[in-house]
């Protein structure tokens, strides 16, 4: 279940059949895969940038096998990455703290009323308070502008799996859960590698 969200038998979930270890394994093939072109064509990318991206996408990596696998986004990651980001945006001179700190709490509120909107309409939860939290981690290292282009690259990779689900047989409902959090992170390390699509 996703963090602090009580799910119900009546509410099936879409999962892997994975390991850990699989999971993990095909999400750093899709990371180290998302960042060849930055590597490639962007030689100059300092050492602490460098670095950064890395401990950006071990978290990320380990919040989308939590996810998958327990529809959970723990707190242990989910703030720390949070506080990583605005402490290393003001560190490396990408922006000041103050600006990173507004668009993590920007990040929380909006994914934190969409939820609270969902259950008044829908009588359940859609998202969880992880997934409010981490948006926040992209607000801190993404910045206000980035919010919507992390959230857009979510939408749209979540729809993807949707549609490869629903082409193989899967059943795909609104009634199915499907955990947000890896499409968020994917978002995350897009937006992060290349800056906001619109």
């Amino acid at each position: 279940m996703k963090a602090n969200v009580t799910m119900t038998a009546e509410v099936p979930s879409l999962t892997l059949p994975w390991s850990a270890g699989r999971l993990a394994a095909a999400a750093v093939g899709a990371y180290g895969a998302a960042a060849m072109p930055a590597i490639l064509y962007w030689p100059a990318l300092s050492g602490s940038d460098v670095a950064a991206g890395a401990l950006l996408a071990s978290v990320l990596i380990a919040l989308t096998v939590i996810d998958i696998r327990s529809f959970r986004l723990p707190d242990a990651l989910t703030l720390p990455l949070t506080a990583l980001g605005i402490g290393l945006a003001h560190g490396l001179g990408w922006a000041s703290w103050a600006d990173r700190a507004f668009a993590a709490a920007v990040g929380f509120l909006l994914l934190f009323v969409a939820r609270g909107v969902y259950y008044r309409v829908r009588g359940r939860h859609g998202l969880g308070l992880g997934d409010a939290k981490l948006f926040a981690a992209a607000g801190a290292w993404t910045g206000l502008e980035g919010l919507a282009g992390v959230l857009l690259s979510g939408c749209i990779l979540a729809l993807m799996c949707v549609g490869g689900l629903a082409m193989t047989g899967r059943q795909v409902s609104a009634r199915v859960a499907l955990p947000f959090g890896p499409f968020l992170a994917a978002g995350i390390w897009l937006v992060w590698l290349y800056g906001p699509p619109i």
